[in-house]
């Protein structure tokens, strides 16, 4: 298979992952509050579930465990919060700074954060 291919197919299962991810973290968080939890428990759940099947699809689906399993854990979780600061970065800037609409801040954190999630994750993180 050609790299470029190779390199389409890992976009593709990157994104693939994320939205499963996404979709974990909107279901555990949705469920944690309507027992009873408080919105910010509720968030820290499900950011964390999502956190770990995000790891465990990139790590054996996406990157193809390209790095030793103690070494991804270690790197992932610094990568992965390298994407929250970002997208906290942008959203100020964008809202604050700016006073742009917070769906402006969103279309920017949505364009600007998974390609450096990705990089993070094919050059660091899973290496």
């Amino acid at each position: 298979m050609s790299s470029l291919r190779q390199l389409a197919l890992q976009v593709l299962r990157f994104g693939t992952v994320g939205l499963w991810a996404t979709a974990v973290y909107t279901l555990v968080a949705a469920l944690a509050h309507a027992t009873g939890g408080p919105p910010s428990l509720a968030n820290v759940l499900g950011y964390a579930i999502a956190t770990a099947v995000s790891f465990l699809g990139h790590f054996y689906w996406t990157f193809g465990k390209s790095t030793g399993h103690a070494r991804a854990l270690l790197r992932f979780p610094v990568s992965s919060g390298c994407g929250f600061l970002l997208s906290a970065a942008i959203m100020h800037l964008m809202t604050t700074t700016l006073a742009a609409p917070f769906w402006a801040g969103l279309a920017a954190i949505i364009a600007v954060v998974p390609a450096v999630s990705w990089a993070l994750g094919r050059f660091w993180a899973f290496r």
